[in-house]
């Protein structure tokens, strides 16, 4: 930022479509239903949000911007009789949903299967070796 700088930026939708929102909500119930009759989505949405934020210094400078988009998630298990699955969580953020099925989009319609996919396990057989690698807003909640 320089002194004196001001500006105000917008990107995004700035204004929802229910229509939109309903449509896309719509078509992942219908995929469940059609694709994966044994998982249940216990949790989902379908929002438009907006980001406002406002920057100022000493310096006179003054910053804005409001940003727009849509959000999809999806979060559910499978069963069968007395197995289960994981519980499985997908979702993102995009500036247009149109275009292409609510199922493609974040790999919902994949999330979907795996999950429905995952309620027969077997084991791997042996120890597991490999690198695991965390998300440093994971780290602290294993660090005192």
């Amino acid at each position: 930022m320089s002194a004196d700088q001001t500006g105000h930026f917008e990107q995004g939708p700035l204004e929802s479509s229910l229509d939109l929102l309903t449509e896309k909500t719509s078509e992942i119930l219908d995929f469940r239903a059609a694709n994966t009759p044994k998982l249940t989505a216990e949790e989902g949405g379908a929002a438009h949000l907006i980001f406002r934020s406002y920057e100022v210094t000493s310096q006179r400078t003054a910053l804005s911007s409001t940003i727009g988009c849509y959000q999809l998630q999806v979060m559910g298990t499978a069963s069968e009789g007395n197995k289960s699955s994981s519980l499985n969580y997908t979702g993102g953020r995009a500036n247009d949903l149109t275009g292409k099925h609510a199922c493609e989009w974040f790999a919902i319609g994949d999330m979907l299967a795996d999950t429905q996919n995952q309620i027969v396990t077997k084991s791997i057989g042996s120890s597991f070796v490999g690198e695991i690698i965390l998300a440093p807003s994971e780290v602290s909640d294993l660090v005192d």
